[in-house]
């Protein structure tokens, strides 16, 4: 998982007093969403709409 921190990528986690929030830039392909939770600081995926994706070889 990345995260979008003053809009630059980064894989580090900012921390809970830092003042960030999870921005509209958090999203997948395949119908899975994410949501954040800022009381225990972590996120929500959730698969309710997962589509697999078919790959034609």
């Amino acid at each position: 998982m990345s995260y979008y921190v003053d809009d630059q990528i980064t894989r580090d986690m900012p921390s809970k007093n830092s003042g960030y929030t999870l921005s509209s830039k958090s999203n997948c392909t395949n119908g899975v969403t994410v949501e954040w939770d800022d009381e225990i600081w972590m996120a929500k995926i959730l698969f309710s709409n997962y589509q697999k994706k078919i790959i034609q070889e």
